[in-house]
């Protein structure tokens, strides 16, 4: 939910009840989180260190779940410290072991990350649109609306961008009105922030 604060709250409080009782699994996960929300918050050098310590950890185990979400922390927190190459050859990478063991839950928030990477880095506005589509596309699949609601705000700055404002809106505001609840949500927050720029 982009809640960094508890997020680290919550980190350190599994790490301690993690460590008491010997379950080491779940003190990498904490690793995880709390670097992630390090970066997030703006401390990226040690949130990046935090992060890939954790993953790290865990590989030394043998554990394998979730491991596309963990590449997806792995490159924001690479683009956070200015290495977007490296990033983007997470991602790549990510993608490939997914289409391997068939861990496809985290495919749209991938693809709406690699369209945010490739624009940082200059990439041409068609080609970040297709990753941006392709993750709507996909969450719309899966029903996943929040991630369908941060591909369409990334599809609609990029449009906004491009003087393609009423498309932007049109766009955007679809999705934004399929929510009842959660409009103090940072997500849900900055979409209605871009709407009221969009009309």
């Amino acid at each position: 939910h982009r809640e960094f604060v508890q997020t680290r709250i919550q980190a350190a409080a599994l790490a301690r009840l993690a460590s008491e009782h010997g379950y080491h699994l779940m003190v990498s996960h904490a690793l995880i989180y709390d670097g992630a929300a390090m970066f997030e918050q703006g401390e990226s050098e040690a949130g990046l260190a935090r992060l890939l310590q954790g993953i790290s950890d865990l590989r030394a185990s043998g554990n394998t779940m979730a491991q596309s979400h963990f590449a997806y922390l792995q490159a924001r927190g690479y683009a956070a410290v200015g290495q977007i190459q490296v990033g983007l050859e997470i991602l790549d990478a990510a993608q490939a072991a997914v289409d391997q063991n068939g861990e496809h839950w985290f495919d749209a928030e991938l693809l709406r990350l690699k369209g945010e990477l490739l624009l940082m880095q200059g990439e041409a506005a068609e080609i970040v649109q297709d990753y941006y589509e392709k993750a709507i596309t996909i969450a719309l699949g899966q029903q996943a609306k929040m991630w369908e609601l941060r591909a369409t705000v990334r599809l609609s700055k990029l449009w906004q961008a491009q003087g393609r404002s009423d498309g932007a809106y049109a766009r955007l505001a679809a999705i934004y009105g399929w929510f009842t609840e959660g409009f103090d949500t940072p997500d849900l927050a900055e979409a209605k922030a871009l709407l009221d720029t969009l009309v």
